[in-house]
């Protein structure tokens, strides 16, 4: 047997004060002359002796009062027979983790894991190296300073991600065969969300001669924790004055009870619900609002805060509202007789009658207008009738231009009316495809998707692919390839035909040629429930339109995409802090910018140059919810996880067994008893003598 604070042994020097004041407050005897005192002699001697045998007693059980209840903060600590290692045996060097993940938050766990874990720094004799494992990630060296290991550790926060105990540990047993590590101290909770399943042959992998781990739990199995698992919206990118569904799942903790439920968008609270919350059940609540002017916000599903609940982190979860502006878009006939294509395209990417809620901004104009009109606040161009009778060298040198730029080009083919017009330098710069003869099918062609997987294709392999295969094309548009479109894809063709959808990367922007006719003698296409998520899709994609990840979890990097071509290159973070904001650049390729400072969960703002406008992204970060399961796990249940180990038993706490510990030793607890028993006897002594 050892002790936890063996500091704290001089204190039962303690046990004296009754004595001296025993000795202080001794009565002394008094003479009194009285005459008849013949007969009282006998009866003041037999007094007497049962008077000093009370007050031994009673000098005694105060001296034993105080010197338990020394004893017992000093925490002496029992082990277990079986697999006990010896402290003057470890050696050279010791390991000690850390759980510093997120279910270290609820209430003192934290600070209580820190103490132990310098307290074992401490402990340790002199020569001895030692390293410091936290679970998030980070590492302490092997080093003889134990003073600034235990400082290192005293000054390491909490952190909020969540992490895999057990390969942190394997990790470490790893390197412990390697440098000869003597022992393994693990300071957690037992949480059960830390512990999953354990691979036994990764642990074994270092052979017999693997260290006794001693794992100090600093738990408590009174551990009650509501949390916000997950949240959805019905619209990623709504538009403005679009009502906007959420979804959350709420899990209970052990005890049922009710809480108020949340929803905030920006720093206005948009709707409030009541639940009762079942014990270790989920619950999932409906809450809407309307999407606001167009911009970049933050919105979170937050339980209102309770006092019993001590881990407040995972009690919001945050969502990004991205509000995009309608995107401009140019809208050219390129014939006359073009006019039903253009009434399709145009009342497709922007229906009369939605007003701010139009996802496109359409402009009409005439091809002799390319060459003399700027280009450049169009993020799109879309042909509604292309045949080349209007398309001269200008105008093909004009969409060659723009495609240069950046800019995306989608070309919708017409009837081929003069073929000699896509002849030229300018019109193969542009074109995917060299435009053909047309091609009558009675039966009518379907579309036979080739790149499934590509953008603008995948959501109609399931949601929407029996509509766009059910679309007929009576007349479609033969083609030959280009030599100079050498980086041509056929994504779509007509089954057993010519190519139906054709893309070409051109300079920093992208075309597409679609080679089936819109007009209703020509195909049922344009009436299809597919045409207009169809096109939606399409020049959401030649716009540069991208979606980066708006959720991630603490630690995780995040990566944001410029809408358009960033000028300057640069972009400034505004983080969920007190804080300068940060400065990164953005790649001129990828108009990619990352953060990694990501450790705090909350909204990230994302602002950068686009032209004479400022582009804006909201980021959500959220905890892992995984972090948020603070059921206990006994040391019989973890050691059945590990097999082959040596496991010992330590208490962090002295009062863990009878606040329901769980894996705290059992002698403090007992002698804390004996004091109170003690006690009671000295009180009823006390009052008989």
């Amino acid at each position: 047997m050892d002790f936890a604070n063996p500091a704290l042994l001089g204190w039962t020097a303690l046990a004296g004060v009754p004595v001296l004041i025993h000795l202080l407050a001794r009565p002394r005897p008094q003479r009194i002359p009285f005459a008849a005192v013949r007969f009282l002699r006998v009866t003041q001697e037999k007094a007497r002796r049962v008077y000093r045998l009370k007050n031994f007693l009673l000098l005694a059980l105060r001296m034993l009062v105080l010197s338990l209840f020394v004893l017992s903060v000093a925490r002496p600590i029992a082990h277990q027979a079986a697999g006990l290692a010896d402290e003057a045996a470890f050696g050279a060097s010791v390991a000690v983790i850390v759980d510093d993940t997120l279910g270290m938050r609820w209430k003192d766990r934290y600070d209580l894991a820190r103490s132990e874990a310098a307290r074992i720094l401490t402990r340790q004799p002199p020569g001895t190296q030692a390293a410091v494992f936290f679970a998030s990630g980070d590492r302490t060296a092997f080093l003889l300073d134990h003073a600034g290991l235990e400082q290192e550790v005293l000054r390491s926060p909490c952190s909020a991600r969540w992490a895999d105990l057990t390969g942190c540990l394997v990790r470490v047993l790893g390197e412990a065969t390697r440098r000869e590590v003597s022992a393994v101290y693990v300071v957690t909770d037992l949480a059960a969300s830390k512990w999953p399943a354990l691979a036994k042959d990764a642990l074994l992998a270092g052979g017999p001669g693997l260290p006794p781990i001693s794992v100090v739990d600093v738990g408590d199995r009174d551990a009650a924790n509501d949390s916000v698992q997950d949240v959805r919206l019905d619209a990623e990118e709504p538009r403005a004055g679009q009502r906007v569904e959420v979804r959350a799942r709420i899990r209970a903790g052990p005890r049922a009870r009710r809480r108020n439920v949340e929803l905030w968008v920006g720093s206005e609270r948009r709707e409030e619900r009541r639940l009762d919350l079942a014990a270790d059940r989920d619950v999932e609540v409906r809450l809407a609002f309307e999407a606001p002017a167009p911009g970049a916000y933050g919105g979170s599903v937050r339980l209102a805060p309770s006092s019993d609940d001590g881990l407040d982190l995972d009690d919001a979860r945050y969502f990004a509202v991205n509000v995009p502006e309608p995107l401009p878009v140019l809208l050219v006939c390129g014939a006359p007789e073009g006019k039903d294509a253009e009434l399709y395209l145009s009342t497709a990417l922007a229906p009369p009658g939605l007003g701010t809620r139009q996802r496109f901004r359409v402009t009409r104009a005439r091809p002799d207008e390319l060459a003399k009109r700027s280009l450049a606040p169009y993020r799109a161009i879309v042909v509604a009738c292309l045949t080349g009778a209007a398309f001269d060298p200008p105008l093909w040198k004009a969409l060659g231009d723009y495609l240069e730029e950046g800019g995306g080009v989608a070309l919708f083919q017409g009837p081929v009316l003069k073929a000699e017009s896509f002849a030229g330098q300018e019109a193969e710069r542009v074109l995917p495809v060299l435009p053909g003869a047309s091609v009558d099918s009675p039966e009518g062609a379907s579309l036979d998707l080739v790149e499934a997987r590509h953008r603008v294709l995948a959501p109609f392999v399931t949601g929407w692919g029996g509509a766009l295969a059910s679309a007929r094309f009576l007349t479609t548009i033969g083609s030959s390839p280009l030599r100079a479109a050498g980086s041509s894809t056929v994504l779509a063709r007509f089954p057993g035909l010519a190519p139906a959808l054709v893309e070409r990367s051109v300079g920093a922007g992208r075309v597409t040629w679609f080679g089936g006719l819109l007009a209703p003698a020509a195909s049922d296409f344009a009436r299809s429930p597919a045409f207009a998520p169809f096109l939606h899709a399409l020049v959401s994609y030649l716009s540069g339109e991208t979606r980066s990840p708006r959720d991630v979890r603490p630690g995780e990097v995040l990566r944001g995409i410029a809408e358009a071509q960033a000028v300057g290159g640069r972009a400034e973070w505004l983080v969920p802090w007190d804080k300068a904001p940060i400065q990164s650049r953005i790649d001129g390729r990828s108009r990619e910018f990352a953060l990694a400072e990501t450790d705090v969960p909350g909204i990230y703002e994302a602002r950068y140059a686009l032209g004479q406008k400022v582009g804006r992204a909201a980021f959500a970060v959220n905890v892992d919810p995984r972090g948020s399961d603070l059921h206990a796990l006994t040391l019989e249940e973890l050691a059945a996880r590990l097999p082959g180990l040596t496991l010992r038993r330590e208490s962090a706490s002295l009062l863990a067994p009878l606040a329901g510990g769980g894996a705290a030793d059992w002698v403090p607890a007992a002698l804390l008893v004996l004091v109170v028993v003690l006690m009671g006897c000295e009180s009823w002594l006390a009052a008989r003598t």
